[in-house]
């Protein structure tokens, strides 16, 4: 059957599906904050890469220009894979 799943990062673990999509990869959201502690900032590097790994034969990646009246855009950590991997579509 054809179904959509909602769920968290963390508890999508272990599991795949032909297409996943991850809202909310910018700054502010993940990183969570600015001014996140290293040992923090690399623990959601993780989780961001487990909710990418989760994608069997695409992956879509969204992200705000602005939220909530503050500018957002793409997440530090899509920085190493810009141009190579990743392509920007704007709406």
């Amino acid at each position: 059957a054809q179904r959509v799943a909602l769920m968290t990062i963390h508890s999508a673990k272990g599991l795949e599906w032909r297409v996943v999509v991850l809202a909310g990869v910018e700054e502010g959201q993940m990183p969570r904050f600015r001014n996140t502690p290293p040992e923090a900032l690399a623990e959601e590097r993780r989780v961001l890469y487990v909710g990418m790994t989760r994608a069997r034969e695409r992956l879509f990646l969204l992200s705000a220009e602005s939220r909530n009246g503050f500018q957002a855009g793409p997440a530090r950590f899509l920085e190493p894979l810009l141009g190579e991997l990743i392509e920007i579509l704007r709406a």
